[in-house]
């Protein structure tokens, strides 16, 4: 008889939250609170296994967090069972979060990541990559003579002719080549050195 009246004291409870009614919600939660805390106890449980009891995050933590998800994620609830619903939901949600955060502190996120230094450890450098080589003598080109750096990039990169390059940058055939020929050495002098 007290169990149907307590359901039918939610359900009164539950409207009134609907409603807007001010201090429902934290008689709802006075009135719900040991439902809430053996369904925190069942999710550990369930979640965890027998080291629920051990873990970190007890009971009443995961009640007191997730009351506080239902005030922000308010939603009108329909019923009783639909309330529980979505506070098993939050609490599952927030042991998962929990577990995640665990295991990521275990691999050493949040950490100070130290570079390697392939000399301390008896390494030689690895050999600079030929591509990357070009980009920055280009980069350097550009800085130099953008123009000669944007012929060289059309002439090496798109397979421009010297007409087509004459005709796309408004120049004459013979600025192209003369652009062409400061590039192709000014590169080879760039690359050599590396």
């Amino acid at each position: 008889m007290a169990d149907i009246s307590k359901q039918r004291g939610v359900s009164d409870l539950l409207d009134s939250v609907n409603r807007g009614s001010g201090g429902a919600f934290a008689e709802l939660i006075a009135c719900v609170y040991d439902d809430l805390h053996g369904v925190a106890r069942h999710s550990l449980r369930k979640r965890l296994g027998v080291r629920w009891q051990r873990a970190t995050l007890q009971p009443s933590a995961l009640v007191n967090e997730a009351v506080l998800d239902l005030m922000r994620q308010y939603a009108e609830w329909q019923n009783r069972e639909h309330f529980f619903a979505i506070a098993h939901r939050i609490m599952h949600r927030i042991i998962s979060e929990d577990l995640r955060r665990k295991a990521a502190a275990k691999r050493g996120r949040g950490r100070d990541r130290q570079p390697l230094d392939s000399r301390a450890l008896g390494l030689t450098d690895p050999a600079p990559d030929p591509a990357v080589q070009v980009m920055e003598a280009l980069d350097q080109l550009h800085e130099a003579s953008p123009r000669a750096a944007e012929i060289a990039v059309m002439k090496v990169f798109c397979q421009c002719t010297t007409e087509q390059i004459s005709n796309r940058l408004d120049i004459a055939t013979r600025t192209v080549e003369r652009e062409w020929t400061f590039a192709k050495a000014w590169l080879r002098k760039q690359l050599g050195e590396s």
